[in-house]
């Protein structure tokens, strides 16, 4: 009888996974712990939320309560993508960019977040992205919905490769540059959202006097442009994926230019 595929082998793999992941990435393993950092320390200057009986302090609420949860998330990602978990990880992005078009709208239109939240009202979420980047939702967000959270296919090409011609399923996981490429560069620029984003989603934060800390976001935000910016030269046909992405992303400007 053939050996068969246990938990043990999978974990196997997925050290090595985790060696040829920081090998190869050192500029990542370096700044995305940095930008998560950020992330943490960002939540205790938040300063006064708007009156809780408004509309706009409703909203602030709301989006302090997924600020302490956001670091998290991009840090468990951040941790899949390394051991080689690339489906896992696309399903939470997916998570949050949800999470963070709920904040971009409702930023905007505070007045209907109540409603939404003990579901008096719908808004689906085809309306959220089309008021903030009409392309986006029917070019990209249908498909991280459809073929990979709702499992219509996306596992496939992360659970099969071709050997001679044929699909074969994949043991255990291995580093994988498209992979890895397809996760990180969904992921950094949304996470850059949500730090561009922070001042105006929170007026009345406490950023300016932590010179320490804006020094280091800035450090962080100029190395993800970069990021961006680079991807933009080496794959020029990501160009149209920025042009629909970067308005949820970015207030006023494109990304990496």
């Amino acid at each position: 009888m053939a050996r068969l595929f246990t938990l043990s082998d999978l974990l196997k793999t997925t050290e090595q996974t985790e060696i040829d992941f920081s090998a190869h990435l050192r500029g990542l393993v370096e700044w995305y712990p940095r930008a998560i950092d950020s992330l943490f320390k960002i939540t205790h200057f938040i300063g006064e939320l708007a009156d809780s009986e408004s509309d706009r302090g409703a909203f602030e609420f709301f989006a302090s309560s997924h600020y302490q949860q956001i670091p998290y998330t991009f840090w468990a990602i951040y941790d899949l993508t390394k051991r080689g978990f690339y489906l896992e990880a696309t399903i939470l992005f997916r998570s949050l960019l949800e999470v963070f078009v709920q904040l971009r709208y409702f930023s905007l239109n505070p007045e209907e977040l109540i409603g939404s939240i003990k579901q008096k009202t719908r808004i689906p979420f085809q309306k959220m992205f089309n008021a903030l980047s009409p392309d986006f939702y029917d070019k990209h967000y249908r498909y991280y919905s459809t073929f990979f959270a709702h499992g219509k296919g996306g596992h496939l090409a992360f659970r099969f490769e071709s050997q001679e011609g044929e699909k074969r399923v994949l043991r255990g996981n291995k580093y994988d540059e498209d992979s890895v490429a397809f996760v990180v560069n969904a992921v950094l620029p949304l996470l850059l959202g949500f730090l561009n984003f922070y001042p105006l989603f929170f007026p009345s934060h406490q950023l300016a006097s932590e010179n320490a800390l804006s020094e280091e976001i800035d450090k962080v935000e100029s190395w993800l442009e970069r990021h961006v910016a680079g991807h933009k030269t080496t794959n020029p046909s990501s160009r149209e994926w920025y042009a629909s992405y970067e308005p949820l992303c970015r207030p006023g400007g494109a990304l990496g230019v």
